[in-house]
């Protein structure tokens, strides 16, 4: 019985340390590109990161930095299915199209008062880096 706790112990001390360090050694953190709203009040920057190896995926993060406060804050987390691409619509408004011509996914999103767009796999949710806000 003793045995069995000492290893229930040891798995559990284990599994906390995986998870703590895990982000660190099997997500990758790299920026794409900044877009400059049409006035140049806001930037919208793209991260994407990398998770899981082999079996994971890659994760898109868009970032939006208010240039007048420097207010940073990301208002769009998904799964990054292929050629992500931004466009400005006015200041105001960003549209993000996410994936290939047949399985496009596109959100438009004011920059101002719309509340983040999180669409993030389980296994992202303990091993993504994520952009510093």
């Amino acid at each position: 019985m003793k045995k069995t706790l000492e290893l229930i112990g040891l798995l559990f001390i284990a599994s906390i340390v995986l998870f703590l360090i895990g982000r660190y050694f099997f997500s990758n953190l790299s920026t794409d590109a900044s877009y400059h709203s049409p006035n140049h009040r806001f930037i919208a920057t793209v991260s994407y990161a990398t998770y899981g190896g082999a079996a994971g995926g890659v994760q898109t993060y868009v970032q939006i930095q208010d240039t007048q406060t420097k207010h940073i804050r990301l208002l769009y987390t998904a799964k990054a299915l292929q050629n992500v691409q931004i466009q400005w619509e006015n200041e105001q408004l960003l549209t993000i199209t996410n994936g290939p011509h047949s399985a496009r996914l596109t959100q438009t999103l004011d920059v101002i008062h719309d509340e983040s767009f999180e669409k993030t796999p389980l296994l992202c949710q303990y091993l993504c880096k994520r952009p510093a806000s």
